[in-house]
């Protein structure tokens, strides 16, 4: 079995592996909050609460699904994980696919399987590419192979419980000796809380670095955040930056910081502009 995060690295495993089965997560841990895995109803519940704070247009696809960890078209995890005898998890270079790396070590082992049966294999970008977005002949190579064992699942029990402490924006243990991809995911999810100095998240910062001074289209400041702003192998969706953009907005953070004109709903039918107060904001960034 091949554990991959997302269904667009799903489709591409499924082109180079036809014979395996591939289960995709469908969930993406670099933004809300996060619980200890242990208590799976506990963590489902609380993922699905942060998630339905988050408006979706979906209306291209029909009804908004119910949430799932893993691809809904799958009969339940742990059905399908019984008899199976070898485990790997595929990861290209991201901050997504490196928290989904953790996130499937542990589940997988709290769910009885023995961690000799689990293989890590990384596929490495040097632009910190996932691996949805790798094309087929950089996936039918073979990858970087790491085994997991007792020790490795007790370490990132330990990464788990910091990962849990910064989107809860509460003291985090001691950090125990981390790889280059684990530090980095580190660095962003502790910024997704506001800084002491400027009170800002790293996403609103994102939006508030590379905002025009005009007035435009809600798409076109979350885009141009993505595509100019964000920090390399951040992988935070269109959705999240939408809703902090709104939040920004409203009289409730204080002195707002965007104006918001239109329907509120749909980013491509709501237009921005930032207020005196966020430009002032932003001239102290930039």
């Amino acid at each position: 079995m091949i554990l991959v995060s997302g269904r667009s690295a799903g489709g591409m495993v499924r082109r180079v592996k036809p014979s395996f089965e591939i289960v995709c997560c469908v969930d993406s841990f670099v933004t809300g909050p996060l619980c200890e895995i242990s208590d799976f109803d506990r963590f489902t519940d609380t993922r699905r609460a942060y998630w339905q704070t988050i408006p979706m247009d979906l209306s291209w696809f029909g009804p908004k699904p119910e949430f799932s960890i893993w691809d809904a078209i799958l009969p339940p995890m742990t059905q399908r994980i019984r008899g199976v005898d070898r485990f790997e998890i595929w990861v290209g270079s991201d901050v997504q696919d490196t928290t989904f790396s953790i996130f499937a070590i542990l589940y997988l082992a709290d769910n009885g399987v023995d961690p000799s049966q689990v293989f890590l294999r990384h596929f490495h970008s040097e632009n910190g590419h996932g691996l949805g977005v790798l094309n087929e002949e950089e996936l039918r190579s073979a990858g970087r192979v790491q085994s997991v064992d007792v020790e490795e699942v007790d370490r990132l029990k330990t990464v788990w419980a910091v990962m849990c402490a910064f989107t809860q924006g509460r003291d985090a243990p001691p950090v125990p000796a981390l790889g280059a991809l684990e530090a980095k995911m580190l660095g962003i999810l502790k910024r997704r809380w506001p800084n002491p100095e400027s009170g800002l998240t790293n996403i609103q910062r994102y939006l508030l670095e590379v905002a025009p001074t005009e007035r435009k289209k809600a798409a076109y400041f979350v885009g141009h955040a993505m595509g100019c702003a964000m920090d390399h192998g951040d992988v935070v969706g269109d959705a999240v930056l939408f809703e902090e953009l709104k939040k920004m907005a409203h009289p409730d953070v204080g002195e707002p910081l965007f104006e918001i004109f239109g329907s509120g709903h749909y980013m491509r039918r709501t237009e921005a502009v930032l207020t005196p107060a966020g430009r002032a904001i932003q001239a102290q960034l930039v």
